[in-house]
């Protein structure tokens, strides 16, 4: 199995992202084995990640999307400040 990690991006001129602004990605791959992949930690599983560092600090913010919620365009979930944070990380 061979695995290589993204490119990670470096901005020398520094850019802003407006209000209501934000980033899309999308990730895929190629399963080449007669077995079913899914999400997991495992090098058997596939898992899809993007990060993204600010400065200056506003404080820490988890973001996650799904499609297999919410319709046709799938679902988001912003925390903290999305009341349904409470219910997936226990309240805090």
């Amino acid at each position: 199995m061979l695995w290589s990690e993204p490119k990670t991006q470096v901005f020398d001129t520094p850019f802003t992202v407006p209000d209501n602004g934000g980033f899309t990605f999308t990730c895929s791959w190629n399963n080449t084995s007669d077995q079913t992949v899914k999400f997991g930690e495992s090098a058997n599983n596939e898992m899809c990640f993007f990060w993204a560092y600010y400065y200056p600090s506003q404080g820490a913010r988890v973001c996650i999307h799904t499609s297999h919620l919410g319709g046709v365009g799938g679902a988001d979930l912003c925390c903290p400040s999305d009341p349904l944070c409470s219910q997936i990380i226990g309240g805090h």
